[in-house]
């Protein structure tokens, strides 16, 4: 404690531990702002050549995590410094607390709440894998709930950049939350860290692991051969959950259709209000002849009632398609859809100039043909997805798509 790292980072509190290291939370002496530095330790028992693995694994992650360094859902990578022989990475400081340690000490989490967490973290793992990154190693631990409300993925460090040879052959990770398919020595890949997301999910709405055991062999039989209890708690979720679970990472869901039901849910609650209004809107328009059946309106009242009826069973009618299908924004490497009935725009990154959010609106400049201006499309409606991660998903999409 009070130790000043690189003449720089003085350390203020232990934030967490793991094999090969602890995070700290720092204080930047030159900037006087809280930051978190990951300090690198070796065990003595450790030979050289994996010592220079680790150390190269350090500088790895440092490499990847900066990759993402505009994700909402993704630590922000700051420096790499050294002190003495070791690295040090020096991170963001997130105020919070993991979503492992929030299952253990309150109990597993609501429907919503699982959902919301599984939307940010599934938003972090679609910018990685369009990046050509596999993170290999979400877990409830590996998940920061801040306290202003920001869901971040942290931990890269046995993160598989595509472009590069992997830093080690080992299947690095966490037994109860690795892909089956990782066990058979099969290169880690998106669906593994979709099978390990689901485990994630699975173990905030029910509070244990799917596949832990008490042993290590245990697991990972557990892991290869058995299929988790049906979730209890999870609600609306649970299937969503199960088919992330698949053993088979060709027939496992993927992300679009995991989005799709995440959104879903998040959008239940306002979906409940639609319903709500609709049989109102419903009951209204039928008022004026409900009365008429116990007192005969006068032959001049017949037109006002007429008319009472026609203003309700207008907006029966306006509420029903949003409840039926509601609206759904999906930002890719493709371009962007906005589905809300009865439309389904679909716009490939060749006909966007440019996109934008601005007073959370998302602003789409499409490109105009010979002799035609520029048009801009205006888009309310992110359903769970926050203006920020928008943003950031619009700007990760944009480097990863093709030439316009």
């Amino acid at each position: 404690m009070d130790r000043l790292v690189a003449g720089r980072y003085r350390l203020a509190e232990r934030l967490g531990a793991g094999a090969y290291g602890t995070v700290w939370r720092a204080v930047d002496e030159l900037l006087d702002v809280n930051v978190a530095v990951k300090e690198i330790r070796l065990h003595a028992a450790v030979t050289d050549p994996e010592s220079s693995g680790l150390l190269a694994r350090v500088v790895h992650e440092a490499k990847v995590v900066a990759l993402l360094r505009d994700h909402p859902n993704v630590v922000t990578v700051l420096d790499v410094v050294h002190e003495g022989d070791l690295p040090w990475i020096v991170m963001e400081w997130v105020p919070s607390r993991s979503l492992a340690e929030v299952v253990g000490q309150q109990g597993p989490l609501a429907p919503g709440d699982v959902a919301r967490v599984g939307l940010a973290v599934l938003n972090a793992l679609v910018a990685a894998h369009a990046a050509g990154i596999v993170h290999r190693d979400v877990k409830p631990a590996n998940i920061l709930l801040g306290d202003d409300g920001r869901i971040v993925l942290v931990d890269f460090g046995v993160a598989v950049l595509e472009s590069h040879s992997t830093v080690t052959q080992s299947p690095l990770g966490t037994l109860a939350y690795m892909a089956p398919e990782r066990f058979s020595g099969a290169r880690a890949m998106a669906a593994s860290d979709l099978f390990s997301l689901g485990a994630t999910l699975y173990t905030a709405a029910e509070g244990v692991s799917p596949f832990a055991r008490e042993t290590e062999a245990a697991t990972v039989a557990a892991v290869l051969s058995h299929e988790p209890e049906p979730p209890r708690r999870a609600g609306p979720l649970g299937a969503t959950i199960l088919s992330l679970l698949d053993k088979d990472p060709g027939v496992r869901l993927g992300a679009e259709d995991a989005h799709e039901a995440l959104v879903a849910v998040l959008a239940a609650p306002a979906g409940a209000v639609g319903v709500g209004l609709a049989v109102g809107s419903a009951v209204g328009a039928a008022v004026p002849w409900m009365v008429q059946g116990f007192v005969d309106l006068p032959a001049w009242a017949l037109v006002p009632a007429a008319l009472w009826s026609v203003v309700f069973a207008v907006w029966t009618a306006a509420l029903i398609p949003p409840i039926v299908r509601p609206g759904l924004l999906t930002v890719g490497p493709d371009g962007i859809r906005r589905r809300r009935f009865p439309d389904d725009l679909r716009l490939p990154w060749s006909e966007i100039a440019d996109a934008r959010v601005h007073n959370n609106v998302l602003e789409i400049e499409r490109r105009g043909g010979p002799g035609r201006p520029v048009e801009i499309c205006r888009l309310w409606e992110f359903h769970g997805t926050s203006a920020g991660e928008i943003e950031a998903v619009l700007n990760a999409c944009r480097r990863q798509a093709p030439t316009r």
